[in-house]
């Protein structure tokens, strides 16, 4: 009895000089050494009692009888929410085998013995790891370090993949650990002291493709940020194979989902904000280089896109010289059938026109009335030109055709090779008319022969003289001359 109240009485004072060991603590704080060398001294490097034959004992050591039973108040304890202790079993000399055969794991025992016992408890704490991307984030119990005691640390190996692909077009890049030896690789190590929460960061990307025009590569697809600036760049005009054709950039559009909204007439150089995993297209329309030109020089000469109405116009007739030189429209060269000034249609090829015309000079006949020929006349042609033989001027006078200038005598119609402007003259020369004349001549002697041959003719064919007959008596009597009745004779 004497020997119970003496334990009881040693365990109480070994109690009272216990110092309580935190968490951290893996061994309390050593006491003074009982002076009787044959005391039984339990402890725990944990932070939990013990139980000495059914009644408790703050941790720390303690003396106890042979025989006496000790015991684990847990085998795994919690200090908090994220720290904790598992029971590992007992460590001293002369350790009695416990009945159930499972050795110095058994949360109890009785030791006979004179030594040190303690339970072994491992600390452990909680280690999180938190990542919005990939399988990684987890929670665990790890091994914690026990300052004060010649442990080695327990480190924790980390490693995640460098992309996670989440999606078509989409992807996470690794960008570091919240904490650790190589925080900014993909592979990591921490030792947790403590509690420990590791945050992975992440990257979230977008593949932007951009398209162009067959044949045509654009620069700029690729993996961007999430809310990073991008410049879309596209050539303003792409050059065709074809003499006279080309691209020009028109918009940008948006291919399948999702769609980005473009501004109407976003230029070829532009920036979006890359939010979404999009497909931009360039569009380019087709133009065709459209030439006209005119004696003056070029008419029209512009782009135009396929489809576009176009109308040209050019004189008809252009006066280099009023009155003496002019061209005078003749069709359009460069496609068949334009044979009017005016032509007008859509631009469906490329086009070079050239407005031909055809140069004419004047030829004038410097002529009497009944002169023929001359006018406008092209360039390189003949005209014929005729004059009148005679041409009646004045009385008893006559112009009589002698020749045209620059040509032979006597040729009163004659070709005239039209190389520049021309007057061509006929030149007469002034007779007199003798028909004419003689006619006039012959006046007189036929009236004078007619006379004559009159006179002759009454001579010829009158009568023998007769004696008139009386009228009346004692009345002068005038007669009637019967050979002239114009003559009247006095009576008798």
């Amino acid at each position: 009895m004497w020997a119970a109240i003496l334990a009881l009485l040693a365990l109480g004072l070994g109690a009272l000089a216990l110092v309580h060991t935190p968490i951290s603590a893996q061994e309390p704080t050593a006491t003074p050494e009982p002076a009787q060398e044959h005391l039984i001294l339990v402890g725990t490097n944990s932070p939990f009692p013990l139980l000495v034959d059914g009644l408790p004992v703050e941790a720390g050591t303690a003396g106890l009888d042979p025989g006496s039973e000790v015991c684990v108040t847990a085998s795994v304890g919690y200090t908090s929410g994220d720290e904790r202790w598992i029971f590992q079993g007992w460590s001293g000399t002369a350790l009695p085998l416990p009945s159930n055969g499972e050795g110095a794991k058994t949360p109890c025992i009785s030791p006979t013995q004179p030594g040190r016992y303690q339970a072994i408890y491992v600390g452990e704490v909680l280690f999180h790891v938190v990542s919005p991307v990939g399988d990684i984030q987890n929670s665990t119990w790890v091994p914690s370090v026990t300052p004060g005691e010649l442990a080695v640390p327990v480190p924790v190996e980390l490693g995640v993949t460098e992309l996670v692909e989440a999606g078509e077009g989409v992807r996470y890049r690794f960008e570091g650990w919240s904490e650790g030896e190589t925080p900014l690789l993909p592979t990591n190590r921490v030792v947790p002291l403590g509690p420990k929460t590791i945050e992975v960061s992440w990257i979230k990307e977008y593949l932007v493709q951009i398209e162009g025009p067959p044949a045509v590569i654009l620069a700029g697809s690729g993996w961007y940020e999430e809310g990073a600036s991008l410049m879309l760049r596209a050539p303003d005009i792409i050059p065709a194979s074809i003499e006279g054709e080309r691209r020009k950039f028109a918009r940008w559009e948006s291919v399948g989902e999702p769609v980005l909204e473009l501004p109407d007439q976003a230029p070829a150089l532009t920036t979006i904000t890359v939010d979404g995993p999009y497909t931009l297209r360039a569009g380019y329309d087709q133009q065709f280089f459209m030439l006209a030109t005119d004696p003056s020089g070029i008419l029209f000469q512009e782009w135009l896109y396929e489809g576009d109405p176009l109308t040209l116009e050019t004189e008809s007739i252009i006066e280099v010289v009023p009155e003496q030189v002019r061209l005078v429209f003749q069709r359009w060269d460069g496609q068949e059938g334009l044979i009017s000034p005016r032509i007008s249609g859509t631009v469906d090829k490329a086009s070079t026109l050239a407005a031909v015309y055809e140069e004419q000079v004047m030829v004038t006949v410097d002529g009497p009335e009944g002169s023929t020929g001359g006018g406008w006349t092209p360039v390189g042609t003949t005209t014929t030109v005729t004059a009148p033989e005679e041409v009646p001027t004045k009385f008893l006078f006559n112009e009589t055709f002698v020749r045209f200038s620059g040509y032979g005598l006597g040729q009163a119609s004659v070709q005239v090779l039209a190389q520049e402007p021309t007057v061509v003259s006929a030149l007469y020369q002034t007779k007199v008319d003798l028909l004419v004349l003689g006619l006039l001549a012959a006046v007189p002697i036929q009236l004078a022969l007619i006379f004559f041959a009159g006179r002759w003719v009454l001579l010829w064919t009158r009568p023998p003289a007769r004696r008139p007959e009386p009228i009346a008596v004692g009345v002068m009597q005038l007669e009637r001359n019967p050979e002239d009745p114009h003559r009247q004779l006095p009576g008798s």
